[in-house]
């Protein structure tokens, strides 16, 4: 059973990774590259900071909580995300037609 959910899970997160970036490629085509590396970066941050952090939180916590506790996290960042971004889209499109 933790490999069909190790699998499913697995696939999610291929499948979220891969409609985002094609969204980003989509929507930036003047400045692919760039917004590529900037997704990039973010992605990198995340695959350092979880090390640094996780030893500790499953030393105190141990799986169980700590598996939760990440996704609590998660939850709480991602959940309200789409909705200010949905809230703020005619500032951000806005920003995004302004001339330098």
């Amino acid at each position: 059973m933790a490999d069909i959910g190790a699998s499913i899970f697995g696939s999610g997160i291929i499948l979220g990774t891969q409609a985002m970036r094609a969204y980003v490629m989509d929507s930036y085509t003047l400045y692919t590259a760039s917004a590529m590396a900037a997704v990039q970066l973010l992605h990198s941050i995340a695959g350092f900071a979880f090390p640094t952090f996780a030893p500790v939180l499953y030393g105190k916590l141990g799986y169980g909580w700590g598996n939760s506790i990440s996704a609590f996290a998660f939850i709480a960042i991602s959940v309200p995300a789409p909705l200010f971004l949905w809230r703020l889209r005619a500032r951000i499109r806005a920003k995004g037609t302004q001339q330098s």
